[in-house]
């Protein structure tokens, strides 16, 4: 069983009255900040004791204090205590349990045995938005107030919304406040909006944030628009909105829309921070499998994550993991993108990553894996892990730069070539790449035809250049070249330091496969200092 690392307040203060001058010091010195506050609330299944929520022995029945938060939002500095085993089903036609004060708690998972034990992975406290047939609630949480605000929601498990429900967000009101999810699993949610719809933000103030910590989002779809897990799109203020996402995990999360990610659809300025986290089976109807960032001002960070078997559904697509239609800059480090793939058919471009023609962005990747992601289609058929730029090159200054990363049996399906890399050499854009390793890509089933590791599509008519040092590639001759006109290396005129002949056994960098084991099936274990993945 896993130990809480927060002690309930109550029980510090109960047994502080009955300790000696030397454990009440020690017992300061241990919980110091983490002082009773007169509004913690305790909730239990049905009332225990007096019911007065002063503790768990004496606990308010949960589904008629959370009731009451539809209508009537906890005061500041309200924090409420759940323990697991409440199933809490929000009642039709209601906006959700409203957020609309400073320091509020929301915190589910307690053993109801012993109820100072938190492991909400065992003590399952679980809200639901399905009402069966009459209807369904709106939203699981939302806010009516631009007041600045710190609200953190824990501990719970979210289940079985439907049609225009959303677990956190709003329509008609602006949303300001720094917003933090932690140790939540959210499963089988259906909507038209997305888990967590993000129209309403507002950072004029600079107040605004929202933090997905140790969460795990799996099987929920958007029917309609938007990423399955965030639809971030058209703010209703100013200011750039930071999104983090630590040590969480996306797994078979599906969009219907057709140039949506996924898992997140970033269509307003946002910046997005995302680290330690899983992207695995998530996929889209076109575009970005797991990602999809639409938006020139929005910028992303992807550090230590993992993007695995993430695809696009239809014949043309786009980025089998991640999109960047548009956006401004995005960093890649650390990162492992393995098996990421596009549907057959007509055209495909990217099989882990893609970029959008009129995207003038700029991508940086370094120490990061790319392992038998491929771009499918018969016919058209561009970077079995990056496509660099669409539609034949473009004039949009995009600038790629690629350092010690490593490039390993990926494949692009037809003769288009770029088996791990298709370079679309539009005027002013640039790939740069330096200390990069390429072994086993293929191009139409080859490892030795023209442009088996890389491709400059469009080469001869474009003033792009591809340059960078010490790059190993697979052949002699032929590995990197542009298409047409295979036989010129025009584009490559500044590469320098190349080392060939790379496709012998050895000399794969270390990569022998994807990592083993399936998705994630749950967050991670509550209170680790780093992810332990199960």
């Amino acid at each position: 069983m896993i130990q809480n690392i927060y002690t309930p307040k109550l029980y510090e203060k109960k047994f502080l009255k009955t300790a000696s001058l030397n454990r009440l010091f020690l017992m300061l010195f241990l919980f110091i900040g983490s002082t009773l506050s007169a509004a913690d609330i305790y909730l239990t299944n049905g009332n225990q004791g007096n019911g007065s929520g002063s503790s768990f022995a004496n606990g308010k029945d949960a589904t008629t204090y959370l009731n009451a938060l539809l209508t009537t939002p906890a005061a500041a500095g309200t924090h409420i205590y759940i323990t697991g085993g409440v199933n809490y089903n929000i009642p039709v036609n209601y906006s959700g349990i409203l957020l609309n004060n400073d320091d509020i708690l929301i915190k589910g998972g307690y053993n109801p045995s012993t109820p100072y034990n938190y492991d909400p992975t065992t003590y399952i406290t679980t809200f639901s938005g399905y009402t069966g047939v009459n209807g369904t609630a709106y939203a699981m949480f939302t806010s009516n107030t631009s007041t600045a605000k710190n609200v953190t929601v824990q501990g719970l498990k979210l289940v079985n919304g439907y049609a225009n429900n959303v677990v956190f967000g709003a329509i008609t009101f602006t949303l300001v406040g720094k917003f933090t999810f932690k140790d939540i699993t959210i499963t089988n949610q259906t909507t038209s909006q997305s888990l967590f719809y993000l129209q309403r933000f507002d950072n004029s103030s600079g107040n605004s944030s929202l933090t997905l910590d140790n969460c795990y989002f799996a099987d929920n779809s958007s029917t309609t628009s938007g990423g399955a897990v965030i639809n971030d799109y058209n703010h209703s203020g100013s200011g750039q909105i930071p999104v983090t996402i630590n040590n969480s995990r996306f797994v078979r999360n599906t969009s219907s829309a057709g140039q949506t990610g996924g898992a997140i659809d970033v269509s307003s300025n946002s910046k997005y921070v995302v680290t330690y986290s899983t992207f695995c089976e998530n996929n889209s109807l076109g575009y970005g499998g797991a990602i999809n960032m639409n938006n020139a001002s929005a910028t992303i960070q992807i550090t230590g994550d993992t993007f695995t078997n993430n695809y696009t559904r239809v014949s043309s697509s786009y980025g089998g993991a991640i999109m960047f239609t548009r956006h401004s800059t995005a960093t890649i480090t650390d990162t492992g993108f393995y098996g990421n793939y596009l549907a057959a058919g007509i055209q495909s471009n990217g099989g882990a990553i893609g970029h959008g023609s009129s995207n003038s962005g700029s991508v940086t990747i370094s120490n990061s894996v790319f392992y038998n992601n491929r771009a499918n289609a018969d016919g058209l058929s561009f970077g079995g892990a990056i496509s660099t730029n669409l539609n034949n090159g473009g004039n949009n200054g995009a600038v790629y730069s690629i350092s010690n990363s490593k490039f390993i049996s990926n494949k692009a399906g037809s003769s288009y070539r770029g088996g791990a890399i298709v370079y679309s050499n539009g005027s002013s854009t640039q790939l740069i790449l330096n200390n990069n390793i390429f072994y086993d890509n293929t191009a139409n089933g080859s490892t030795t035809i023209n442009g088996a590791d890389i491709t400059a599509y469009n080469g001869l008519s474009g003033s792009g250049k591809i340059t960078g040092s010490g790059n190993t590639v697979q052949n002699a001759s032929g590995s990197y070249l542009s298409y047409p006109n295979d036989n010129s290396a025009l584009p490559f005129s500044a590469w320098t330091g190349t080392i060939y002949n790379n496709n012998t056994t050895g000399n794969n960098g270390g990569i022998t496969g994807a990592p083993s084991g399936g998705c994630p099936s749950r967050i991670c274990n509550v209170g680790t200092m780093t992810p332990i993945f199960n």
